[in-house]
Order: C-alpha cells, then structure tokens, then sequence
C-alpha cells in the first residue's frame, strides 16, 4: 500500500477501502455487460471481500448495508462496526493486507473507460492504495 503521510492528502483507511470494493460485488447483476467484460476481476473481488467480511458477523450485515449505501456513508458504516468488533490492531493490520490484491484488481477496473458512474466515488480510494500521494510513483503494475 502507499504511504499515506501527506496531510493534505486524503488518508483512506481499511473502512474506506472496504467501502470502495464492496459494490463490486453488485456488480453482476446491475451492471451486466459490464461484469461479462470484467468477470475474472469481478469475481475474484466480490468472492475476496464476501469471504473477509464474513469473520464477523456484525461485519458481514455491515457490507451488506453498506453496499447499497455511497461510499463516504458506506465507510463510515464499516468504521463504527470495525470499533465495535474491537480486533486487535495486527488484526486489523493482517485484514487490510488481505485488502491489497482485490485493491490491485479494482484498482485496474476503475482506470477502465465504462467503469459504471456509480463506481466512480470508490475510485480515488481504490487509485490511494497504488499511487503515493506525495510521489505519484504508480504501484499498480507490480502484479
């Protein structure tokens, strides 16, 4: 993940990135032609981000109310239930470096020109993930 230490930068944390992935799992049945393009990336996020917030209970009806939430609401959401849950902070450390390679698939998607309108609010969180915000040094091509 990028280093996030520019202040005047946004700084996305696990509850946004969560936020960010999760509509991808909508994807198949809202945007259909879009999902047939992208399938392979599609499903390996929406399989990824169910399997992770299925570790908690609270988490997993947390992602499903946020998937139909924007993703600023979404984020914070997933952020309060996270507080609630109380996982220790390598926990939360070793969850989010489990966020990285369904990041790095969104992360190719949302540089995609028919990327639905709708996706486009988790794409500057998806984007931070991959390109520092003090160097701009994109990260997304180490796959």
């Amino acid at each position: 993940m990028s280093d996030r230490s520019n202040a005047s930068e946004p700084q996305y944390d696990i509850a946004d990135e969560l936020a960010a992935l999760n509509p991808f799992r909508l994807l198949e049945e809202l945007e259909p032609a879009f999902y047939e393009r992208h399938w392979p990336r599609i499903c390996f996020i929406r399989v990824t981000v169910s399997q992770l917030a299925r570790e908690s209970g609270d988490l997993h009806l947390a992602m499903g109310v946020a998937a139909h939430l924007d993703v600023l609401d979404a984020a914070d959401l997933i952020r309060r239930t996270l507080r609630q849950i109380e996982w220790p902070e390598g926990r939360l450390r070793a969850y989010r470096d489990e966020l990285e390679q369904p990041l790095r698939a969104a992360y190719r998607l949302v540089l995609e020109a028919d990327l639905p309108e709708w996706l486009h609010a988790a794409r500057d969180i998806i984007r931070a993930a991959f390109i520092g915000p003090t160097t701009g040094n994109d990260r997304s091509s180490a796959s």
